[in-house]
């Protein structure tokens, strides 16, 4: 029994390796990037947004990690901003993504996962990351103007 499932465990290694080969490929012909170094790195630039790749290869077979870094977080305010996205991960719905911090630099993650065996292609995958870093830049640019329009209140209040 222990070798059959050995066996079975060692295709499903295979033909995860495979097909995020193959998602790889499509991917960086359609964003016109070395197919290569995006294996390498796992990394790339999608509208000024850093995007890491993440192939769970050796902990679970057909699914990848995609995350948005949301850039570095200042250390005084590092509580509140933890508890904000801890508080979003509760309000959002499931299929918004998930906010997390990124172990090797600690800045904020917005992250997505992704069946490979299921319908997502390098296609899909180039338009979902275009969607998202839309959707990012609209928060980021809506959150500056927030920020614009309290400073000047603030501003008109002390005059």
């Amino acid at each position: 029994m222990e070798m059959k499932e050995a066996g079975q465990e060692e295709a499903l290694a295979v033909a995860h390796e495979k097909r995020y080969e193959q998602l790889i490929d499509e991917l960086a012909q359609v964003l016109a990037v070395d197919a290569k170094v995006l294996k390498e790195s796992g990394h790339l630039v999608v509208g000024g947004v850093d995007i890491g790749l993440i192939n769970y290869h050796a902990l679970d077979y057909g699914r990848i990690t995609m995350f948005l870094d949301l850039g570095s977080i200042p250390a005084a305010r590092q509580p509140e901003i933890h508890r904000r996205l801890l508080e979003q991960n509760l309000i959002l719905p499931r299929t918004f993504g998930t906010y997390a911090l990124i172990p090797d630099n600690g800045h904020g993650a917005l992250v997505y996962h992704f069946d490979i065996f299921d319908s997502v292609d390098g296609q899909a995958l180039a338009r979902i990351m275009s969607d998202l870093v839309e959707q990012y830049v609209d928060i980021e640019r809506s959150l500056t103007d927030a920020d614009r329009d309290s400073l000047a209140r603030r501003t008109r209040r002390a005059v």
